[in-house]
């Protein structure tokens, strides 16, 4: 799929975000709570997404 010029800055930033494994810091965190891992990643990506992370792509927008 081609990104429109407007999100590419976007998209790069995505693909950056590739370089970093979250996981460590998930599976650090279950094993600190007992919380798992799945609810933990689930509640990151939900609480981004509530936040307006997802809502009006902006050029050169995304979560920091």
């Amino acid at each position: 799929m081609a990104v429109p010029p407007e999100h590419r800055e976007f998209a790069r930033r995505a693909e950056d975000a590739r370089l970093v494994d979250p996981m460590p810091a998930f599976e650090a965190l279950s094993s600190a709570t007992g919380v798992p891992v799945a609810d933990i990643t689930h509640l990151a990506l939900v609480r981004w997404a509530s936040a307006g992370a997802g809502t009006k792509p902006r050029a050169a927008a995304g979560p920091s």
